[in-house]
């Protein structure tokens, strides 16, 4: 089987079905939906699913980042472990002997 990018996909079954594609949203009632939407719908549930951006660029074919960076505020799932991991971290320091649970914002304030 060969794999191909999703912009080959995308470009060749919008080419190959374009008159069947309009009979049927004209035939459903869409009005201004683009058989290129499915392809946002599609980068869309990716991110949503956890599908990491980079990985993302390569399975659509986009040969930059700031295409990607379109669906980036999807999800934010893949912060969490690095937000838990800082706030661990910082409990931690707070909680030391000799920093008397003094926050470091404790020490500037006037």
């Amino acid at each position: 089987m060969q794999l191909v990018s999703a912009t080959q996909f995308f470009a060749t079954a919008e080419r190959g079905s374009t008159s069947a594609w309009y009979r049927a949203i004209k035939r459903v009632g869409l009005k201004h939906f683009r058989y290129h939407d499915l392809r946002h719908v599609w980068a869309s549930w990716h991110v949503q699913s956890g599908t990491p951006l980079f990985a993302l660029q390569e399975l659509a074919g986009w040969e930059t980042e700031r295409m990607v960076r379109r669906y980036a505020h999807l999800s934010g799932e893949h912060l969490a472990p690095h937000a838990e991991r800082m706030a661990e971290n910082l409990g931690t320091f707070w909680a030391a002997p000799g920093n008397d649970n003094k926050k470091p914002s404790d020490d500037t304030a006037a």
